[in-house]
């Protein structure tokens, strides 16, 4: 096993489609004042027209690395080239931005814009730093945090899960508007706020980035970052995210901290196992079980998902490490016990304002939970996200992550700062 199998570096893949000119092929709005029921679609990836492929962008110091989902290439000016690509259809382009730094957008002629599209496709043209943007995930609030960019954030969606201070007080003295569900966003609540920008989540079945004709002109952020399978790949998003707000620099200098200290770990884990020699047997290593069932169905996250690689390289033998797919696994009951009954370890998450869960709750859950062995040995942990910030540090930390679950393997509970171990309650 290679411990550093998350930081291989993308493919380059041509771009033969270049979707959404920038200045509004935006869905209608709901006679409500809200943002569609289930998101209107604003079709950025299906109504997709192929194109000549062009040349992958060049080698610059806003190149990426480890990113598979989006490029960026400096051009003249300070202006960046930003290139999002669609994750279902890697050789198509989803949406691509023309950042221009404040400065040099007043005296950007439409000449030199329609050059850059001759060169590059059609562009979505951005003036930086995005003033009032409207966020749709308290992690791009925690990144601004960490960038000194709060300023910049004019409404929070989903504000109820929202744990970082800063943006706690923000909401309550009403310098960031609540913008209600990230999945309904108030659109006159974005009216009043001035927002002149949308992050957005695109999903394969409504290939949506969402805006009402009320507001033509809001430019759509296209968050794809969730759908990176490395945790360096989606941790790189920051530095597009950083130059939206001028703080390119920041961003870039933040991920390399990031970088240097995963690496770090991980180098700790092989050295550690090369020492005791568990490394040259697998099955020496403790074999780690997570999450939940929901209902019938036990999801847990592919083999060549984010999560499986912190796993192992925190030291732990995953179930489905030989699985090839990058996002979850729908499995039965069953399925998991077949493979993951004898598992040493057992993490999830779990959402509970009224408090923590002790193993009573999970058996009171259901009884069969007691032929785990990480029940019986007392080697549960859970993550009540209710009061826990791990959604919102996490994507962009993986390091803290992966510090967290070598904490676990390590038996070192005083050191956990997401997790923690689950009460033994012997059953009556």
């Amino acid at each position: 096993m290679s411990f550093n199998i998350f930081f291989h570096k993308k493919q380059t893949t041509p771009f033969p489609c270049i979707t959404g000119k920038g200045k509004g092929i935006w869905s209608a709005l709901l006679p409500s004042g809200r943002l569609g029921g289930g998101l209107l679609l604003f079709l950025l990836l299906t109504a997709c027209h192929t194109r000549t492929p062009n040349e992958p962008l060049a080698e610059t110091s806003a190149a990426t690395h480890y990113a598979a989902l989006f490029q960026m290439q400096d051009l003249a000016n300070g202006m960046t080239l930003v290139r999002i690509l669609n994750p279902w259809q890697t050789d198509r382009t989803a949406m691509q931005y023309l950042l221009v730094p404040e400065g040099a957008a007043e005296t950007l002629a439409d000449e030199k814009v329609d050059e850059i599209e001759e060169q590059f496709g059609r562009v979505q043209t951005l003036t930086t730093p995005v003033p009032r943007q409207t966020l749709t995930a308290s992690c791009y609030a925690d990144l601004y945090v960490q960038l000194g960019a709060t300023q910049f954030i004019g409404v929070m969606c989903d504000a109820e899960y929202v744990h970082n201070e800063q943006i706690v007080k923000a909401l309550a003295d009403g310098s960031i508007a609540d913008g209600g569900s990230s999945m309904n966003p108030n659109a006159e609540v974005i009216t009043a706020a001035h927002s002149e920008a949308i992050w957005l989540t695109p999903y394969e079945a409504g290939s949506q980035a969402v805006i009402s004709a009320v507001l033509p002109q809001l430019p759509v952020i296209y968050c794809a970052d969730y759908q990176e399978n490395t945790p360096l790949g989606r941790a790189e998003w920051m530095r597009f995210f950083g130059r939206l707000v001028n703080r390119g620099r920041e961003a870039d200098s933040l991920f390399a901290v990031v970088a240097a200290r995963m690496t770090e770990l991980a180098d700790t884990t092989r050295i550690s196992e090369d020492e005791t020699g568990a490394s040259a047997i697998k099955n020496e290593r403790p074999m780690l079980l997570c999450d939940l069932p929901y209902g019938a169905t036990w999801y847990v996250p592919g083999g060549r998902s984010t999560m499986s690689w912190l796993y192992q390289d925190a030291g732990f033998r995953y179930p489905w490490s030989d699985d090839t797919h990058g996002g979850s696994l729908a499995l039965s009951m069953e399925a998991v016990f077949d493979r993951a009954r004898t598992a040493d370890c057992w993490i999830f998450k779990y959402f509970d304002p009224d408090g923590d869960w002790t193993s009573a709750t999970l058996r009171d859950q259901n009884r069969l939970f007691e032929h785990i062995k990480a029940m019986a040995d007392g080697n549960i942990f859970g993550c009540n996200t209710a009061h826990s910030d791990y959604f919102e540090v996490t994507p962009f930390r993986p390091d803290l992550m992966l510090a967290e679950m070598r904490h676990i393997r390590r038996g070192e509970d005083d050191s956990l700062r997401f997790f923690s171990r689950l009460k033994s309650i012997e059953k009556e």
